[in-house]
């Protein structure tokens, strides 16, 4: 008896909402249309603002302070790259394309000499000297 009350009293409920339901909304009323133009240009804003933030804020955790540290680079095509790279102790001349990375070379630990703090040398220069195997050059 207890249970068919309360089930009594929720249908009632629904009948009575059914009947709030049931009234005519004009759809392409003014009053509607604002409200999904506001809603639509809302959710446009929200998803620019939400892409400006990933590409602002997608390298923060990308530094170069661990033991891999690329030192210079030079684009030899449209798509393709020469990059030194240190590793450790030891520089590796990459070559990047777009599919892959390929290893050109590894030099010898103090084959490539550190940059000094008053001049750093140019991927071109470095790369000049290490072939040539001559002393740097200075043009200052």
């Amino acid at each position: 008896m207890r249970y068919s009350i309360i089930i009594l009293l929720f249908f009632s409920e629904l009948l009575l909402a059914a009947e709030d339901i049931t009234r005519k909304i004009d759809p392409l009323s003014n009053t509607n249309l604002t409200k999904w133009t506001l809603g639509l240009f809302v959710i446009l804003i929200l998803i620019g603002v939400i892409a400006w933030a990933v590409k602002r804020f997608s390298n923060l955790g990308f530094s170069q302070t661990g033991n891999m540290k690329i030192i210079s680079g030079l684009s030899v095509g449209n798509r393709e790259k020469v990059v030194l790279m240190k590793a450790g102790e030891s520089h590796i001349l990459l070559g990047v394309t777009a599919t892959q990375i390929q290893t050109l070379h590894v030099f010898d630990k103090g084959e490539i000499d550190e940059e000094s703090p008053s001049r750093k040398l140019s991927f071109e220069e470095s790369l000049k000297r290490v072939i040539t195997k001559g002393a740097p050059t200075n043009a200052d």
